[in-house]
């Protein structure tokens, strides 16, 4: 890797004084207002010498706020801060002036007055949308030169992940046998350099969450000189400060070379489902999978325990640790499966279990899911005909004491009902009012004469109820589960 040489040069433009003649000197001072100023452009443009300050156009521009500490005599520091304006560091100085021979340090944050050899590299980072860092450079000031030229004073170990998790904001780097931030002396054999020290040590790149969206992003740490003998780790956290994925590297030899990108193998982040499930419903075990398959049926049971995150305020089980198997998209399904020992198996042989089907759920990125009780003032009433032949032809349904909620009698051919599907069989469905007692009859059709099972009743209507039957002349059972709803967050 050649060395990086950043160049900031006097573009002469303020005029001191009343004099006509242009300063070439590197300062530049308005013996009116006492502010001192220069302006800067930058040479070199291989974006892998960049050290990670913006890789994809492979150019630095200043931004309001930028700045650029310059020692004084007197060993303290004054920052030159940048106006996207007049495209100028500048700095009023007051009594003090800049030391000819001194350093000036960027960015004006590691710079510690009173010790102009030594800088201090903090332990956060606070990044946008680009990753863009500010790695840790010097120079050599001289008046009498018309440039102040940048060096690096340490490397960058960058690592590119395939996607940042949804609540994530901030990613910490933990380095073990090395110390990375606080307190370096600048050494000066034949360049200037920070060496990490002993100990260990962790940097976190601070970022607004969502802000990287699904793409995959490359971030980059600065860190002093050093060989990484014992590997490290990196950590995905959210505002609660939980992981929400960790990976760790044994590798014994990572070097981080001054002026130098150190490029790690690209980590894959898996996308995970995360349920919010209060279960007020009582004591039922909930399962999910994809609707094609990449997890077999019933799915992954799950309930909360030490795998739950907070998410929007509200506690999350992870379900399912990786859902990008399915692609792009997917429909999410999930069962709520309600058992009550006494009911007999071939009333319901996969327990009260009720499917709720999210269709088409865009599974790029993490998927958040809370689970609720229905609140939209119906409920649905399953059937089960038990043979694949079909004992029973026909539902019919009323209010008792009122109308008829699938028509007049024999009701409604079952093959024309809407259906949820189960695995190989599919459930026959309608929906009714809450709070209700509501009859029900099963009919069988048979050489065009009507048979008609005895009524059977759903006392009220107040979750969703299955009713299954066996043959023509056999009463319907019914059974009451929850009514249970998901919502995309």
């Amino acid at each position: 890797m050649k060395k990086i040489s950043i160049v900031i040069s006097a573009l002469a433009v303020i005029v001191c004084g009343c004099s006509k003649e242009q300063d070439t000197r590197l300062l530049i001072s308005n013996q009116d207002t006492n502010v001192v100023s220069f302006k800067a452009f930058f040479e070199g443009e291989d974006p892998e010498t960049k050290l990670g300050i913006n890789t994809s156009s492979g150019v630095l521009n200043w931004a309001n706020g930028d700045a650029i500490a310059v020692q004084m005599t007197d060993d303290t520091f004054i920052p030159f801060t940048y106006s996207s304006t007049t495209k100028e560091f500048s700095a009023t100085l007051g009594a003090k002036e800049v030391k000819d021979g001194g350093v000036a340090y960027y960015p004006a944050s590691i710079a510690i007055n009173g010790t102009p050899g030594s800088v201090n590299l903090p332990t956060s980072y606070t990044i946008g949308a680009d990753a863009m860092v500010c790695p840790p450079m010097i120079a050599t000031v001289n008046l009498g030169a018309k440039s102040l030229s940048l060096k690096h004073l340490g490397g960058i170990l960058s690592i590119k992940v395939s996607h940042v998790p949804t609540d994530a904001n901030k990613l910490i780097l933990t380095i073990p046998g090395k110390t990375v931030t606080g307190t370096f002396a600048v050494t000066d054999d034949t360049d200037d350099y920070i060496s990490a020290g002993t100990g260990s040590g962790s940097v976190t790149l601070n970022f607004t969450k969502g802000v990287f969206g699904t793409t995959a992003t490359e971030f980059f740490f600065p860190v002093p000189v050093t060989t990484f003998s014992s590997g490290f780790t990196v950590d995905f956290k959210n505002a609660a400060n939980e992981t929400l994925y960790t990976h760790s590297t044994a590798k014994t030899t990572i070097e981080a070379a001054r002026a130098s990108i150190k490029r790690m193998a690209p980590l894959t982040v898996p996308v995970k489902l995360y349920i919010n499930s209060p279960k007020p419903w009582g004591a039922a075990t909930e399962y999910a999978y994809l609707s094609d398959d990449v997890l077999s049926w019933p799915g992954t049971s799950y309930n909360p325990d030490s795998r739950t995150i907070t998410h929007e305020g509200n506690t999350y089980t992870k379900v399912i640790d990786d859902i990008s198997a399915a692609g792009s998209s997917s429909n999410i399904i999930i069962h709520v499966n309600y058992n009550d020992s006494s009911t007999e198996p071939w009333y319901d042989p996969y327990g009260k279990l009720y499917r709720i089907e999210i269709p088409t759920v865009d599974i790029s990125n993490d998927v958040y899911l809370t689970l609720s009780t229905n609140t939209d003032g119906t409920h649905k009433i399953l059937l089960r005909n038990w043979s694949s032949s079909g004992y029973m032809d026909y539902f019919h349904a009323w209010y008792y004491g009122e109308s008829n909620i699938l028509g007049d009698f024999p009701g409604t051919a079952i093959a024309s009902m809407s259906s949820i599907k189960y695995e190989k069989e599919d459930f026959r469905y309608f929906t009714a009012t809450k709070d209700k007692k509501i009859g029900v009859k099963a009919v069988y059709y048979a050489e065009k004469d009507w048979n008609q099972t005895n009524d059977g009743w759903i006392e009220s209507l107040n979750e969703n109820y299955l009713v299954t039957f066996k043959n023509n002349g056999t009463d319907p059972h019914v059974f009451g589960f929850p009514d249970v709803v998901a919502t995309l967050d």
